[in-house]
Parts: structure tokens; sequence; C-alpha cells
């Protein structure tokens, strides 16, 4: 006689679902307490942020309109690619700037991760490799004379090229770095700057990219700082950093090499020098967003408090008896 199989589950206490369990009640107390303690959490977080972000000093020049030497601005000169212009603006630095200190470019109304534009390069040329580019990188693909622009596309074709020199009140030449400025991520993916011979430059270039001890394009380095696409139309890209000296109370001229053409899309161009907290740059929106947390918290915690004090968990549960006696 064969055995009978039942579908009955084993007979325990996890198959049978009667493991102990903790089921909290949720009272308007319990809820005030922890709206005060996580409150009060998140707005001192929201201060210390706020104050560290405070500490950050950031100085930020528009030269979008400055003039040449004969009064002329240079947003007007440079309208067409490949027309330089120089001009000098002032910058007041009213306290100091502790070392390392960072330099930036800004753009603003520059789409940088516009569809076309972010997918118009080719990786393997970027790392090393020899050939012809990919068709991703038309029209910024072969010359007219089938010579390959290296590096291709308009990704790179389109790469922020104005150059700045800082001086201080005596006219000395503040002497900055450009290694290291690039995220190690990016080294790491672009490996050693590639040896292009035979190639050609970008149409918009002034100087190759392997000119490297020019002014225009000191390494390789500014090119993987370019070609990693910004999210907004407004963004800051690192350009030098002060390294050993801080940078001192006083007035500096930065002189300009104006180089790239924003008037054709109404473009802003912007020179900023700052240095960082332990969680960035200056950006107090952060800290702003975690006071404001904070505050709300603490003040439904005071709601909820009333709550209680209105209606105490011995009434809500008389209340509900009564109910259930009358179902």
């Amino acid at each position: 006689m064969s055995e009978t199989r039942t579908n009955r589950p084993k007979d325990n206490a996890l198959y049978q679902q009667k493991l102990k369990a903790w089921k909290p009640v949720l009272t308007f107390k319990d809820a005030s307490i922890f709206f005060f303690v996580s409150g009060i959490i998140v707005l001192v977080i929201g201060i210390v942020i706020f104050t560290s972000d405070q500490n950050v000093k950031e100085y930020s020049i528009d030269y979008t309109n400055c003039n040449n030497l004969t009064n002329l601005k240079c947003i007007d000169i440079t309208n067409l690619y490949n027309r330089s212009c120089s001009c000098s603006v002032s910058m007041e630095v009213k306290s100091n700037i502790q070392a390392p200190v960072y330099f930036y470019y800004g753009l603003n109304h520059f789409y940088q991760n516009h569809r076309q534009l972010i997918k118009s390069y080719d990786m393997g040329q970027l790392t090393g490799k020899v050939g012809t580019p990919a068709a991703s990188c038309d029209p910024v693909r072969l010359d007219k004379e089938n010579r390959i622009y290296a590096p291709c596309g308009q990704m790179a074709n389109v790469m922020f090229n104005d150059t700045f020199e800082l001086l201080n009140s005596n006219n000395i030449s503040i002497k900055w770095e450009s290694k290291n400025i690039a995220h190690d991520s990016d080294k790491k993916r672009y490996g050693k700057p590639p040896n292009w011979i035979n190639t050609v430059k970008p149409p918009n270039w002034p100087l190759p990219v392997n000119a490297v001890n020019s002014e225009a394009y000191s390494g390789y380095e500014e090119l993987m700082v370019w070609m990693r696409p910004a999210a907004l139309p407004r963004f800051r890209k690192l350009h030098r950093i002060l390294k050993s000296d801080s940078l001192t109370t006083g007035n500096y001229t930065i002189v300009i090499n104006y180089n790239y053409p924003v008037k054709s899309f109404g473009g802003e161009k912007y020179f900023i020098v700052s240095n960082l907290s332990w969680i960035g740059g200056k950006n107090a929106a952060l800290g702003i967003l975690y006071i404001v947390t904070g505050i709300l918290e603490i003040f439904m915690g005071f709601i909820v408090l009333a709550l209680h004090c209105k209606y105490p968990i011995e009434q809500v549960r008389k209340n509900s008896f009564h109910m259930s006696s009358n179902l």
C-alpha cells in the first residue's frame, strides 16, 4: 500500500507562520519624538554643510564683453572662429584663498550634451589607435585632401580654447599648473597622449593638441576635461591649479587671449577662482535643503505633539472600543 501524500506544510513555527513578531503601534507621541529627533539631526547636518560652504572663497568674473586695446568688444571680433582678440579684466581678492587654489573657465547657454555633439568622436582614436576614424566623427573626420583630423569629431572641434594669464598687483605672472586637472578615471580611460602622426588639427583649433609647450594647449589633460560632457547648459571646467601658494589679498589682472566665439549662440564666458571645502566647491543648495528639511520636520513634530495633547492614546483606544462594541 502506497504512502498517502498531502499538500499540508510541515508542522513547525516557520511553515505555520507562528514565529514571534514585533508589531509596534505608532502613536502621536512616538511620531512626534521621531520628527523632533530626525529634524534636529538633519538641521545640525545642514548647518555644518552650510557653514563649510560659507568658508569657501570664490570669485567669478564675467569677461564675455571685455574690450581690447582699441576699445572694441572681443565678442564681436571673435564672432567667427580662428579670430583672436586680447583683453584684460580686474579682480579684487578681499581675503586670502588658501592653497590649493583652483581656476576654472565657465560657459553659459552651451549645450555640451546635445545628441549630435556628444556622439561625434572616436574613442579608439582618443586612446591612440591609428587608422581612419569612425563615421561618427563626420563632418570633422577627413579634410579636403583626405587627411585625418586628430582628434576628430565635433565634440573636440568646439573645445574651449581661451587662454589666461593671472598677474598680481606688481604685474608678476602667477605660476599655476596644468597637470592633474583631469579625473583619474579619465586618465585611466584615455591613457597616454597619442602620437597622431600624419594628421591635421581640427578646423577650429588654432594649434594642434601635441603643442604641449604652448599656452593654447598645454597638454592632453585639457582635452580630457573638455570631453567629459556637462549635463546643464551652464557649467564650469577646471583649467589650472595653484597648489603650493595661497592667493593673497590684493588686486589682480587677468590677461585673456580671447579666441572662443559665443555670440552666435548668445553664450557667456567666466573666469572663476575658488578653493574647496571637505564637501566640494561652493554650493549652498545642499546645506539650505538640509536646513529647510530639518525645520519642516521639527514643525511637523509640534503639530503631531499638539494632536497627542488633544487626542491622547487612552481616548483613542476608548473610542475604538466603543465603535467595535456597537458593531
